[in-house]
């Protein structure tokens, strides 16, 4: 485990600590296809400058992102096969949260001209 890993745990344990509870949180999965129609994939320099800028000023606790390959009927009926990054987080699940989520969710889609973001939800119980 990295030192930054380390101190992210240790700040989510203080935290459920000092709040008395049970750390029940949600877990958000976001499924995000690089591929483009008429112009080049989405390029690792432009994720990672993407992950930098939106992603992480919303959510700097954490995250872990995946690399996949994945398909995805379109609109006209055709089938896109594609690279993508899977960007898990580990949250609360306030309304404030989700609100985040959905802008992630809509700048990345206006940013690199796609047809959806996939977030899958659910909440969990977190030991450390």
């Amino acid at each position: 485990m990295t030192r930054k890993n380390s101190s992210i745990l240790a700040s989510l344990s203080l935290l459920f600590l000092l709040a008395g509870c049970a750390p029940s949180l949600v877990r958000s999965e976001l499924y995000f296809g690089l591929s483009r129609q008429g112009a080049a994939d989405v390029s690792p320099a432009e994720w990672q400058a993407f992950v930098d800028e939106v992603i992480t000023p919303r959510f700097p606790n954490g995250l872990t992102v995946l690399e996949g390959n994945g398909q995805w009927l379109m609109r006209d009926g055709s089938l896109a096969k594609e690279k993508s990054r899977i960007v898990i987080l580990v949250h609360p699940g306030t309304t404030d949260q989700k609100h985040k989520l959905d802008e992630i969710r809509e700048a990345y889609k206006k940013k690199f001209s796609q047809e959806a973001v996939m977030e899958l939800d659910e909440s969990i119980d977190v030991q450390f």
